[in-house]
């Protein structure tokens, strides 16, 4: 007995073959993006009654087979110190600098795109202070390296050759410098930071 195919069953399985090749090379695509926005400090005091809202930029870049996709991301929050700071004498200025490796899982949604992210790496806290105390000029400043993790998610719509979004993240630090006793330049830098990123995001795919 010769098998045969019927066209009306097999031109529905080619292109539902053919519509999930393109959703997933969709998916694939590889990605570079800004975001902007505020990180909002919560959870841990030492953080929280240091640090306000603070301005937060970075770069995320990705790529590979799948829905998921490998990303490098960077960052740099401008840290806004609390008000309790402003009482003392000179100037203050603290940033973290962060980069990061994880993954990124897309999903389609109509034409927009739901992802979730996650990533662990490097966060460096660095602060410079300067100014004059009883006619003393002194000037410090102090680098820190500690862990870094982030959960996140959002959402990207295209506009051209572009596409723009939102996202809200969880980054969290670690550091573990204690303060060195009879040591005047060292700072007491172990804590644990943790806050809630609200981001507007910019970005274009290969």
């Amino acid at each position: 007995m010769r098998a045969t195919i019927k066209s009306s069953r097999f031109v529905p399985a080619i292109s539902l073959i053919a519509t999930m090749a393109t959703a997933g090379t969709a998916a694939a695509d590889g990605y570079f993006e800004g975001v902007a926005g505020l990180s909002i400090p919560f959870g841990d005091d030492d953080w929280d009654n240091f640090s306000d809202e603070s301005t937060k930029l970075g770069v995320r870049a990705g790529g590979g087979g799948g829905p998921t996709a490998l990303e490098l991301a960077g960052d740099i929050t401008l840290v806004n110190a609390d008000s309790t700071l402003d009482d003392l004498p000179g100037d203050f200025g603290a940033q973290r600098f962060r980069v990061l490796i994880g993954a990124r899982h897309r999903v389609k949604a109509g034409n927009a795109t739901v992802f979730f992210r996650a990533g662990g790496g490097v966060d460096i806290f660095h602060y410079t202070a300067s100014g004059e105390v009883f006619g003393v000029e002194f000037e410090r400043s102090e680098t820190d390296p500690g862990i870094a993790a982030e959960v996140g998610g959002g959402f990207t719509v295209p506009v051209g050759n572009l596409y723009i979004g939102g996202q809200i993240g969880v980054p969290m630090a670690f550091h573990f410098d204690d303060d060195d006793p009879g040591n005047d330049e060292d700072a007491d830098l172990e804590y644990s930071a943790y806050d809630i990123d609200l981001l507007f995001t910019i970005g274009m795919r290969q």
